[in-house]
């Protein structure tokens, strides 16, 4: 269940005043219990929703969101937050540092901020990927202990572009691209369950499995659910089974034409 909505003071503030505009689109719960809110600026001088970025802003709250402490910046760059999490002691987000959505820029990349203090202060750390032509973007700590950041990239919408990081965010390594059979735009990843899930967002739902490489074991799927034992029920447009984690067909039945 779920509260009855309540305005972000700072947001109402903003939009009031008419110099910028400010939403958040992601929140982290911190080690001491409050809740860290990233808040995304834009100028309202631009017919494109939500461009160009200002620098990003960060509001806390140490009552479970009743009231919020005064907004403060996280960034010195302009740019859009794509992703938030927490990983023990740290909070950590990933920013692509451009004022527009797709890089155009060498200098257009993305970064990974740290804060060992419960979002108080935050270091950076740039990554491996490529900035030109990217856009959107998600973190994933998996149950390894592995911390992987992945990117849209507008040129190849079958590949998502990979990072892993196994100090959690000290130091990153390229990986191969992820192979996505349908596509994607705004990448969402999380692990269920010791699973690791690739959701679309934008357009038709799909699902996918990927194994701790971050390769795509399996892709294109229209429902995946768990069994309670070591399979999984799959489903596509074209067929329906049991597929173990590994991505492997266990029992497949084509669907009649």
């Amino acid at each position: 269940t779920y509260s009855e909505p309540r305005t972000l003071p700072c947001s109402w503030a903003a939009f009031m005043d008419g110099i910028f505009t400010m939403s958040v689109e992601k929140a982290v719960t911190c080690a001491d219990g409050s809740v860290l809110a990233f808040c995304l600026r834009n100028t309202t001088y631009s017919e494109i929703c939500c461009e160009p970025w200002l620098t990003p802003m960060a509001v806390r709250s140490t009552d479970g969101g009743k009231s919020w402490e005064e907004p403060f910046e996280v960034s010195p760059y302009p740019g859009r937050i794509y992703d938030a999490l927490t990983v023990g002691e740290r909070v950590l987000f990933l920013e692509m540092k451009h004022e527009h959505f797709l890089g155009e820029k060498p200098e257009h990349r993305y970064a990974v901020f740290i804060s060992a203090d419960n979002g108080q202060s935050f270091r950076e750390v740039e990554l491996p990927i490529d900035g030109i032509g990217r856009g959107y973007g998600s973190l994933l700590f998996d149950s390894r202990g592995v911390l992987h950041a992945y990117a849209y990239n507008v040129n190849d919408e079958r590949h998502m572009d990979h990072a892993v990081s196994l100090d959690k965010g000290e130091t990153w390594e390229l990986r191969e691209p992820c192979y996505l059979n349908h596509g994607i735009r705004n990448p969402q990843t999380a692990e269920i369950d010791g699973l690791t899930f690739r959701d679309e967002v934008s357009g038709s739902r799909c699902y996918g499995l990927i194994d701790m490489t971050g390769r795509v074991v399996i892709d294109g799927l229209t429902s995946l659910k768990a069994t309670g034992r070591a399979l999984l029920t799959a489903e596509t447009d074209d067929w329906l089974g049991l597929i173990r984690p590994d991505g492997t067909i266990v029992i497949r039945l084509d669907k009649e034409e």
